[in-house]
């Protein structure tokens, strides 16, 4: 928690009078992240974290569509396309580390991949502020 808030601080500082975007970029940073968190249990026939059912291959797709609008109407183009390009490497190297080590799906590997996810999106967002890349 420490470490959220201190990146949302970093951030604030770093976009200067621009305050205002601050709460845009940390909201497509979640969404991006929850989506790669979520992704973990694709095909799985019980969803750990949701009661309702299942994840399908259509709603991972949907959700997708909606969270890439979100983040290319929020970032610059390449900006946009290196957070979806950091998600999706971290979802991959997390998958194979839970799938290396036969861990079973449970809500606090999501939550928790779905924390380091932010955690490096936020980074590198602070660094693209910074560069003023965004």
């Amino acid at each position: 928690m420490i470490l959220l808030v201190a990146c949302l601080e970093t951030l604030r500082e770093v976009c200067g009078t621009d305050i205002s975007r601050v709460p845009l970029f940390f909201a497509s940073c979640c969404m991006l992240s929850a989506l790669s968190g979520c992704s973990l249990s694709l095909g799985l026939t019980a969803d750990p974290v949701n009661s309702f059912g299942s994840l399908s291959l259509r709603g991972l797709i949907f959700s997708s569509i909606i969270t890439a609008a979100a983040v290319y109407c929020s970032f610059p183009p390449l900006a946009a396309t290196s957070l979806i390009g950091i998600a999706l490497l971290l979802r991959l190297l997390l998958g194979i580390y839970i799938n290396h080590q036969a861990l079973l799906i449970s809500r606090p590997i999501v939550c928790g991949c779905q924390l380091m996810v932010l955690l490096a999106l936020l980074l590198y967002v602070i660094i693209a502020a910074a560069r003023h890349i965004i």
